[in-house]
């Protein structure tokens, strides 16, 4: 034991406070009728637990380490433009494409600006996993993500959309 980081120990003692604050507001609040085993009120818990971990961790570290030597880290300013123009590129055309291709061109993009080379194989594994959370979305929650406005008239015209 070298010494005492307060920054450290304020933090895990916000995360304390505020997973108790979670906790009390969980087990106090009015029970609801769920269809299912799981009920609304174990997702806040589940993150009430993790906070209560994750404060405990900061204030035990807090108290028992020498603070280490700060780094600071070198900007890949290319990267970050690349993710964040991604970003906007496909806010602008999740109406239009729709999700499942919107989504699997974020992931090439951001694949690519994390150094990522092979852009096919990129592309399918967008392909897919923007699918499943579609799917995801779509049939186990009820809830309808975009399919596209230019992608629309061609699944209707297949048969694969009413």
């Amino acid at each position: 034991m070298s010494g005492f980081r307060l920054g450290e120990a304020i933090l895990g003692l916000i995360a304390v406070v505020l997973a108790a604050y979670i906790a009390w507001g969980t087990w106090t609040a009015p029970a609801i009728a769920a269809r299912s085993v799981v009920g609304p009120g174990v997702f806040p818990a589940l993150i009430a637990l993790g906070l209560l971990c994750v404060g405990a961790r900061l204030l035990y570290d807090a108290r028992s380490h020498s603070a280490p030597a700060v780094v600071i880290p070198q900007v890949d300013w290319p990267a970050v433009l690349t993710v964040a123009g991604s970003l906007l590129v496909f806010v602008l055309l999740l109406e239009r494409l729709g999700w499942i291709i919107s989504a699997a061109l974020l992931f090439v993009a951001v694949a690519r600006a994390f150094g990522e080379r092979a852009w096919l194989r990129d592309a399918a594994i967008g392909l897919v996993l923007a699918s499943l959370v579609f799917l995801t979305f779509d049939a186990a929650l009820g809830l309808s993500l975009p399919v596209g406005e230019w992608i629309e008239p061609a699944l209707v015209f297949l048969g694969l959309l009413a």
